[in-house]
């Protein structure tokens, strides 16, 4: 593992023995999680009102419209990229691979996260119920955004700056990385919300650096991951 990220997580770890918890979570009581069955019947429900928060109720259509003016600015980048990465990265062969590994569909990242949710749950003595709501939080957050953003790649078929298919617009890293560190940060709060979002921008930088995709890709991939997951953890923190 890269150093770098050693550092990163030694940093998430030791955060566990600070009960960084935010209060919606050390003190639920969520009845969904009683049993199986009323889990299952009360999820369509919750994933419903997840979605609306994501990109409907209070202020992030306004977050959306934000997001959607940047990326339009950062276009007018992204040829200048593509010439200046495609064959001279910026990051090293040891770092681009981490890096990509970590934010790759079932890479190292999310079971790192997972990971950290369920020890810090140990530590700090969760409940069932705050438990299940942390990692429920994370694994939705990164399933929904991953569902949207899959159904953008193959409406649009932007080609690669590599040219390798045409599955470029958004990225499916970024979005995931940045849903995985907006979660842990609506978790957790900034304390652990910061170094994850330092990997997630490692992640994000690594796709243009290694001309998988352009920058607006990387940018439109952050922005849903970023709403997906604020959203739905809005949803639990109430």
């Amino acid at each position: 593992m890269n150093r770098f990220y050693k550092y990163i997580l030694l940093i998430l770890i030791f955060t566990t023995s600070k009960g960084y918890s935010q209060s919606g979570f050390s003190n639920i009581s969520d009845e969904r999680f009683s049993d199986v069955n009323h889990w299952i019947k009360s999820y369509p429900h919750h994933i419903i009102g997840g979605a609306e928060n994501s990109f409907l109720k209070n202020e992030t259509p306004y977050k959306l419209i934000a997001g959607a003016s940047a990326i339009i600015i950062l276009s007018n980048y992204d040829q200048d990229l593509k010439d200046k990465f495609l064959n001279k990265p910026f990051f090293s062969n040891g770092l681009s691979k981490q890096a990509d590994n970590f934010g790759k569909t079932f890479g190292w990242g999310y079971f790192a996260g997972a990971g950290f949710i369920t020890l810090e749950s140990i530590i700090s003595k969760n409940n069932r119920s705050q438990y299940f709501s942390k990692m429920e939080l994370m694994l939705e957050s990164i399933a929904v955004t991953q569902v949207i953003t899959q159904m953008l790649k193959m409406t649009v078929k932007r080609e690669r700056p590599n040219q390798s298919d045409n599955h470029s617009f958004p990225s499916g890293h970024s979005s995931s990385v940045f849903a995985l560190a907006t979660s842990l940060n609506g978790i957790y709060g900034w304390k652990v919300g910061v170094p994850a979002f330092i990997c997630a921008s490692v992640v994000g930088a690594q796709r243009v650096s290694s001309s998988s995709h352009y920058l607006t890709d990387v940018a439109t991939g952050a922005l849903i991951g970023y709403l997906v997951a604020e959203g739905f953890a809005q949803l639990h923190n109430k």
